[in-house]
């Protein structure tokens, strides 16, 4: 009772439960018992069985079965989608890969696009973290951010292309356009600053300034370094835990 229905196949095999609504070719067409799922879209939500999802647009949530509290919107939006809870996927192929990776937001085209089993990430913005795959509980916000992470975890990532190299560390912190861009598997990273920290490879790097510990690219590979100040440690190369504290020091 209460449900809707419009589309070839849409909520064709439904035979109890209510609350739902499906509009399209197949659009919750496995839907046996679950309720208030709403589905706009070729094939959206066919396999769930689940309750409370909602889904617009071409095969979104299509593999999803028990998965319960989904919101997708956008072609192919968490479509791989099987047995994970409360994920949000706004965009094209927004959680596209995801299966059994749950409470992740993804707002942006591609972003966290190859996630599988990841769980807690918040991402906004096109192609933020849309590498990562099993990475858990990290934030990436801006075109780019943490573009390249795979597994890394615990990581926040703010602006255009922030942390954009980093694959697989962890507890790293990455705020302003381009910040800590060429930093890949280190840990206990704080960098805040447009161009802050942008060459340097070595980790721990603490960095607070625009231009602040950028280092020399393709060079800048000395560890337990401190900048803090406008263009402090601009040109660091190979030297180690080393201080600097005011403008172009």
């Amino acid at each position: 009772a209460y449900n809707v229905s419009v589309g070839t196949y849409a909520l064709s095999t439904l035979t109890t439960n209510s609350g739902s609504t499906a509009v399209g070719y197949n659009a919750l067409g496995l839907l046996v018992t679950g309720g208030a799922n709403s589905a706009l879209g070729y094939n959206a939500l066919y396999k769930t069985t689940g309750t409370n999802n909602t889904g617009m647009g071409y095969s979104v949530l299509y593999e999803n079965t028990s998965g319960a509290q989904n919101t997708a919107l956008g072609t192919y939006c968490l479509d791989n989608n099987t047995t994970a809870s409360n994920n949000t996927g706004v965009g094209y192929a927004a959680l596209g890969a995801n299966t059994t990776g749950a409470s992740n937001t993804a707002v942006g085209v591609s972003a966290l696009a190859a996630n599988t089993t990841g769980y807690s990430n918040t991402v906004v913005g096109s192609t933020a973290m849309d590498a990562t795959t099993t990475g858990y509980k990290a934030v990436g916000i801006g075109y780019g951010a943490l573009g390249a992470n795979t597994t890394g975890f615990q990581v926040t990532a703010v602006g255009y292309d922030a942390g954009s190299g980093h694959t697989e560390g962890y507890n790293n912190t990455f705020m302003g356009i381009n910040a800590g861009a060429a930093i890949t598997t280190g840990a206990e990273n704080c960098i805040m600053g447009s161009e802050a920290g942008r060459y340097a490879t070595g980790s721990p790097t603490t960095a607070f300034g625009h231009n602040a510990g950028t280092g020399t690219n393709g060079s800048a590979t000395g560890e337990g370094n401190t900048a803090i100040g406008h263009q402090a440690l601009r040109e660091f190369t190979s030297g180690g835990s080393n201080v600097a504290v005011g403008a172009n020091v």
